[in-house]
């Protein structure tokens, strides 16, 4: 609303459509009354502070001037002659529609355009444009595309340039302190251009714990290399604790790689990288490795041998071989084969169909199985249960105890017992060749000696053959024939007698005693005949 302080209206570029709605406005102006009093005149109009409208009385009732919109209907469409549209129309001022959209396509220079996509004309680049209708022909046409026109200004560190105009990244500042004359720059630490020189920060592989690229001479890898002394390029990465080292070798001796997992603490071996494949599977070399087709050969020949999970097999076993251990109690484990008791049960079963065993077939109609029980003993069964028979030779055994009991005719174990016993058995065992073991009773014995000498309880008087005779000088001869007992008694004047006796053949000279005899001695011999 106008300042209400004015003196007399004022309108300069007067426009004739308007007049009427001034002359409207003008006579609201002049109907208007700061009062609210009921003898107001019926039309007057007055503006209601409290509501903050404009309102006329309508009888004994002010009534807003807004029908409930909130908007008065002044017509004041036209700005400087001008419509407002929201249409497409020309010499009219626009207006966004609902959607707060501009409507229609607006072109023609860039200070009126909304999207830079919407312009039908390429903007060269003196203009502030590209001089494309491409993206990739505007970065060629603005030398994007080719780092070589970067030809001028200086990319600070602090925007991850080198701070430097000649390209070199020998300055790049790095967050990790190097033990070197370039402590903190790029060429020293190896992380950017070429390999640093490692003898900087040592000669042992175990000091190389921040990330770079490092180069060795011979003379200069010298602890903890893979091959100390011969010379070649260390890279190492890693984060935190978890650190990688791998050398290449410059006289092609092989790639090796290891690591840390405690900032170089300690570190696994160096271990080599294969340098090629092989489909080969019987390769022994420790520098290939196999490819997809030797493991596809591998398996092919795995298929023809016996499964892990059991199976046939034809052929012999040859060269098993257990190790060397001096206790028993450890010895089973160590043989050439382990069998174990079935499903493993250790302790917590017994029973016959637990224990290992080997099994014997013969054309599939005889079997036979030696297996190990589970109070240490061996068993060795027929197919249907009943004990097997061993036939073995053990003559040559240093212990001929072939079996825990002999077993009789009867399928009876027998006992042989050393201990000596009293009396005369009824049963005594004998063979009349050799081969057939069977028994008699001894009283039905005849001892052919026995019936020759005649000397038994119903013997009358046996004579035996005599031969009595007395020389002198203390030497005799007996009879020719037979086995004497003989006896002799020396009798010497001068000294004691001695009595001698003995047994001999027939006609043997029966001397005297060493260092006994004289002209003055003399024996007396007596002799019997035992046998003839």
């Amino acid at each position: 609303m106008a300042n209400p302080n004015f003196s007399a209206p004022a309108i300069s570029n007067k426009i004739a459509s308007d007049i009427n709605s001034i002359q409207g406005l003008a006579k609201l102006i002049a109907r208007m009354r700061g009062d609210l009093a009921d003898n107001a005149p019926e039309g007057t109009i007055i503006f209601n502070q409290s509501a903050m409208n404009f309102q006329m009385k309508s009888g004994t009732v002010w009534n807003a001037l807004d029908n409930g919109t909130g908007k008065y209907a002044f017509n004041v469409d036209r700005l400087d002659g001008f419509h407002a549209n929201a249409g497409i129309i020309a010499n009219s001022i626009v207006v966004r529609d609902s959607k707060g959209v501009i409507p229609g396509n607006i072109s023609g220079r860039a200070p009126n355009a909304t999207q830079a996509d919407k312009l039908t004309t390429v903007n060269p680049i003196a203009k502030g444009g590209t001089g494309a209708s491409t993206a990739a022909q505007a970065r060629a046409n603005l030398g994007t595309n080719n780092v070589g026109n970067l030809t001028a200004g200086v990319l600070p560190f602090a925007r991850g340039g080198t701070g430097r105009t000649d390209g070199s990244a020998n300055d790049v500042q790095t967050p990790d302190v190097a033990v070197d004359a370039n402590v903190t720059t790029a060429k020293g630490r190896g992380q950017l251009g070429g390999p640093a020189l490692g003898k900087r920060l040592g000669t042992d592989a175990n000091l190389f714990i921040a990330n770079g690229t490092y180069w060795f001479n011979n003379e200069h890898a010298v602890v903890n290399f893979p091959i100390n002394n011969v010379g070649g390029t260390l890279k190492v990465s890693g984060y935190s604790a978890y650190i990688n080292q791998e050398y290449f070798n410059h006289s092609n001796s092989g790639r090796y790689w290891r690591l840390t997992q405690n900032s170089g603490g300690t570190w696994t071996p160096w271990y080599r990288v294969p340098e090629g494949l092989t489909d080969n599977y019987t390769t022994n070399s420790s520098v290939v490795a196999a490819s997809a087709k030797a493991l596809m050969n591998l398996k092919a020949y795995a298929d023809t041998k016996l499964s892990l999970d059991g199976g046939s097999m034809n052929g012999m076993i040859g060269g098993l071989r257990g190790k060397y251990v001096s206790s028993w109690e450890s010895r089973c484990i160590n043989s050439g084969i382990f069998i174990r008791e079935n499903d493993l049960v250790g302790n917590a079963q017994s029973g016959i169909g637990y224990a290992p065993s080997i099994g014997f077939l013969w054309n599939e109609k005889a079997a036979g199985t030696l297996h190990l029980q589970s109070d240490g003993t061996f068993s060795f069964k027929k197919q249907y249960g009943e004990r097997a028979t061993v036939d073995c030779y053990a003559v040559a055994a240093d212990l001929a105890r072939t079996s825990q009991y002999l077993r009789n005719a009867g399928n009876q174990d027998m006992r042989f017992y050393w201990d000596g016993q009293a009396g005369q058995p009824q049963w005594l065992w004998g063979s009349n060749d050799g081969v057939n073991i069977k028994i008699w009773n001894p009283s039905n014995f005849s001892v052919n000696y026995a019936n020759s000498c005649n000397w038994a309880n119903n013997a009358g008087q046996a004579t035996p053959t005599i031969y009595a005779a007395w020389q002198s000088h203390g030497q005799a001869n007996l009879p020719a024939g037979g086995t004497w007992l003989w006896l002799k008694y020396a009798n010497y004047p001068d000294r004691s007698n001695f009595c001698y006796c003995g047994v001999a053949a027939g006609g043997s000279w029966i001397g005297d005693a060493s260092g006994i005899g004289g002209k003055t001695s003399g024996v007396s011999i007596c002799a019997f005949k035992i046998s003839q």
